[in-house]
């Protein structure tokens, strides 16, 4: 159904839902750890460091609190706040304020846990922090959902939506939107629930898009940056090979003056040295014009070199700005062709919302009548006289798996005695209700009016009422239903049974019986002799504790979280043994625990119904 889709995407904005946890022993490593930190706490009290112990208390509430110690996690976040509280801490005061709330909310203490998520808002709201305000006004909307108090749930994320409107986070809007959506569904609302549910759709394929976009923006960007880290790394290179050449040619000239003046020196006299300066002297100017000859050769290199620099750069540039150029218009055609696809799409979702109306307004037809068809089945099982008031210690575990259940119960006083049965139709949902419907009208009638109290009679009539009502005998019909029913006889202090399909499971003075029904079914098909009912009966003393169970296939069929492996009968029967002395309000809850605990995650499969009675 569409509302068990939003409740599993709104499961993402809420705070944990509370169930019961497992405590996870501490390694002695974190024991040591949890030591080391209450020591740093004594430590720096003693020497007036408040800050500092309330750093160590934190870290040991995290350690209890991450291995589900919550009454010990609690105990020193609760020290840390008040150290806070002294040094006026607020951005702490707030933080600690809101893992105290979320603790609380762990062991189901609601009431304690939203009085310290509003103390968390009133400090976000005194710093004007709207990203926090709004957290503290979703935690608080889900901790008034889990105590029912719908309509200040729903005041609460119509406050928290204010403020994301404000600050135009389309993602914090996004998870009032989905909250708003299940707070009214909890509240029975159910076209309020869609209307919010579209804004949430709406919302969340606007920040998806808005984060597909930023990943383009950042490749864009990584892109240019190692296109201009390329072009620099050239740049670098020409610059590097002008300056190595220029140090090599000085490097030359440097080495042909000195290997000259060595032989001079080395090969002639002082007076030859003495005429060699004076003719070097005439010679300098002709040594100085021709310095400056080839200084302006090397200038005239230098401008050349700076010249083919600054063209192959402008090479580089021009093919970098071609290339861009290429990309862009790349880019374009696939903007276009993203259009293309945006414009059919957005007609297939036009299509597509216009199929969801009519979906909806189907789905909100149905469910009316499946509701209205609840209320009648409510009706006709929640009777006048309550089971307790034929029988002192009793009980009725129903649980449908559907809206409308095709199991049902049954019990009636005729005179002295007390008629009760368990029945399982075939199916569930609404073609289990209408044959439920039918085998209660049946079973009235011939218990109520007809006086019929002895159990293998009542189920032959049951059986012949329902092939009459279904047309049996002349259609392809095939449907029926498993029962188990006995008759409480006060005067002749007895018990009478019978079965179709299903057993009767009995205790007598803390030992365990059971009795078989019969292999045949109510109704089914059709047939030329009547079907037998076996008729089973005891008695017991008046000073005889007998507790009797009937009970649908319901119970035993449902799948293990674990090994996805059934109950069975066995094991239901050992859970019995271990109940039967017990209040029978009690077992009921214990019965209701071992079902949701055995299923964990896993769906209901079939109806349940089990009745308890103590004799």
């Amino acid at each position: 159904m569409r509302f068990s889709v939003i409740f599993l995407l709104i499961l993402f904005f809420s705070i944990s839902k509370i169930n019961a946890q497992d405590v996870y022993m501490l390694s002695r490593q974190d024991s040591a750890l949890i030591e080391k930190y209450i020591t740093g706490a004594e430590e720096s009290l003693n020497e007036n460091k408040k800050k500092e112990a309330t750093d160590f208390y934190n870290q040991i509430a995290m350690k209890y609190w991450e291995h589900n110690y919550l009454e010990l996690g609690l105990k020193f976040y609760k020290k840390s706040l008040e150290l806070n509280t002294q040094l006026g801490n607020r951005n702490a005061i707030a933080m600690i304020n809101s893992n105290i709330a979320l603790i609380l909310a762990d062991m189901k203490k609601y009431d304690e846990s939203l009085i310290y998520f509003e103390q968390t808002f009133v400090v976000r709201k005194a710093k004007d922090e709207k990203i926090g305000m709004i957290s503290a006004l979703i935690n608080m909307s889900v901790v008034l959902n889990n105590l029912k108090r719908y309509d200040e749930s729903i005041k609460k994320l119509t406050t928290a939506l204010d403020y994301a409107r404000e600050i135009n986070d389309t993602q914090q809007m996004r998870s009032c939107y989905g909250m708003l959506s299940e707070s009214y569904q909890k509240a029975g609302d159910y076209e309020k629930s869609m209307y919010y549910f579209d804004y949430y759709k709406g919302f969340n394929e606007l920040v998806q898009g808005k984060k597909v976009k930023e990943i383009r923006g950042d490749l864009e960007q990584e892109r240019l940056r190692k296109q201009l880290l390329q072009e620099q790394t050239i740049r670098d290179s020409l610059e590097l090979l002008v300056k190595q050449r220029e140090i090599i040619t000085k490097e030359k000239e440097i080495e042909v003056t000195a290997s000259t003046n060595k032989k001079i020196l080395k090969n002639m006299s002082k007076k030859e040295l003495e005429l060699e300066v004076l003719r070097r002297d005439g010679l300098l100017k002709k040594i100085e014009a021709k310095q400056a000859r080839e200084e302006k050769i090397r200038a005239q290199r230098v401008s050349f070199m700076i010249i083919l620099f600054v063209i192959i750069v402008g090479l580089l540039i021009f093919y970098a700005y071609w290339q861009k150029r290429k990309d862009n218009k790349k880019l374009l055609a696939m903007n276009f062709e993203i259009l293309q696809q945006r414009e059919e799409i957005q007609t297939q979702n036009e299509a597509l919302e216009q199929s969801n109306e009519k979906l909806a307004e189907l789905n909100y037809k149905l469910t009316s009548s499946i509701n209205y068809a609840q209320y009648i089945q409510a009706a006709m099982l929640n009777r006048t006289v309550k089971i307790t008031d034929l029988v002192k210690d009793a009980f009725v575990f129903f649980k449908p798996r559907d809206v409308v259940s095709g199991d049902f119960y049954y019990y009636a006083k005729v005179d002295n005695k007390v008629i009760v049965a368990a029945v399982d139709c075939t199916g569930h949902g609404v073609p289990g209700a209408f044959l439920s419907m039918i085998g209660n009208n049946i079973l009235s009638r011939v218990v109520e009016y007809e006086k019929i109290t002895q159990p293998d009679k009542i189920l032959s009539e049951l059986d012949a009422g329902v092939r009459s009502s279904l047309n049996q005998v002349h259609t392809d019909n095939r449907d029926g239903m498993d029962i188990t029913l006995i008759t409480i006889d006060y005067d002749n202090n007895s018990i009478q049974f019978a079965g179709a399909g299903n057993p009767l499971i009995y205790f007598i003075n803390d030992e365990q019986f059971m009795i078989k029904g019969s292999p045949v079914a109510i109704g089914g098909y059709s047939i030329k002799s009547e079907k037998v009912f076996e008729l089973n009966e005891f008695s017991f003393e008046k000073n005889d504790e007998i507790e009797l169970y009937l009970f649908s296939d319901g119970f035993i069929d449902q799948f293990n979280a674990d090994d996805n492996k059934r109950y069975m009968r066995k094991r239901f029967k050992v859970l019995l043994d271990g109940l039967h002395q017990k209040k029978m309000k009690e077992q009921e809850l214990a019965l209701n625990t071992e079902i949701l605990e055995w299923r964990g995650q896993n769906p209901q499969l079939d109806d349940v119904i089990v009745i308890g009675l103590r004799v």
